[in-house]
């Protein structure tokens, strides 16, 4: 039997049934509004670029923030913006400094699915959560950003003794 987890192994359970289903469902196309097409990766980026809309942060740092790998954001952005959901600028001196920010055509859309997402089981789970004071919900939150935070981010950070794994071909 396994005895780490102690009294939070339901907790646990729980979790890892959630990552997984999101791993499994992150790649599935649903309809925002007017038969635009985004998986849930995308969601999460057209959402950041609304809330965070007068921000000018790097493709780098909402990537970072948002905890999707370079090359996964890029996908997103690409399809974004080939969706007209998003808008790419530079700064004139800097090309390789790309800055998106969410379209007109993109806060629509959000808010257009806004209802629908509130409405699924996003409403029961902050219903839920209500029952939680405040000061539980923030020691909630914080728990689960260490938990995240102990998760390897990238290839490199996989390791062995203290010693880099090097990939075999």
């Amino acid at each position: 039997m396994i005895v780490w987890m102690g009294r939070y192994r339901q907790l646990v359970e729980a979790l890892v049934r959630h990552v997984n289903q999101v791993n499994r469902a992150g790649s599935i196309k649903f309809n925002i509004c007017d038969d635009l097409w985004v998986n849930s990766f995308e969601w999460q980026v057209l959402e950041y670029l609304y809330e965070h809309e007068s921000n000018d942060d790097p493709m780098l740092r909402v990537s970072e923030t948002l905890g999707i790998a370079q090359s996964t954001y890029s996908k997103i952005i690409n399809h974004l913006h080939k969706g007209k959901l998003i808008e790419k600028f530079h700064t004139p001196d800097n090309k390789k400094n790309v800055i998106i920010r969410i379209s007109e055509k993109g806060k629509k859309a959000y808010e257009c699915a806004s209802v629908q997402v509130s409405q699924s089981s996003w409403h029961l789970f902050f219903e839920r959560l209500n029952e939680l004071s405040d000061e539980s919900l923030s020691a909630f939150t914080e728990a689960l950003d260490l938990l995240t935070s102990g998760l390897p981010s990238k290839q490199e950070d996989m390791k062995a003794d203290g010693k880099k794994l090097i990939p075999i071909d």
